[in-house]
C-alpha cells in the first residue's frame, strides 16, 4: 500500500508525499524486491526538493534585493 502510495503522489507531483511514503515503504520492508526502483525515486525526489528549496532561496534573495534598491 505503501509503494503505491507514494506512486500516486508522485504522479501527481505531491514530492513531500511521495517521498514519505517510499521511505516508509524501504523502511517496513526492507528487503523489497523493487528496492533499487524505489531508492532510486527517492534520490531523484530528494534532489528535485532541494532544487526547489534553492530557486525558492534565489527568488527571495532577489526581492531583499529589489526591495533594498527601491
Amino acid at each position: 500500500l505503501l509503494y503505491n502510495i507514494g506512486s500516486a503522489a508522485d504522479r501527481l507531483q505531491l514530492e513531500r508525499e511521495a517521498l514519505a511514503a517510499f521511505e516508509e515503504y524501504v523502511q517496513r520492508l526492507p528487503d523489497a524486491p523493487n528496492r533499487r526502483e524505489v531508492d532510486g525515486r527517492v534520490r531523484v525526489l530528494r534532489q528535485h526538493m532541494e532544487a526547489e528549496r534553492e530557486a525558492a532561496a534565489a527568488r527571495e534573495a532577489q526581492r531583499a534585493a529589489a526591495a533594498d534598491d527601491a
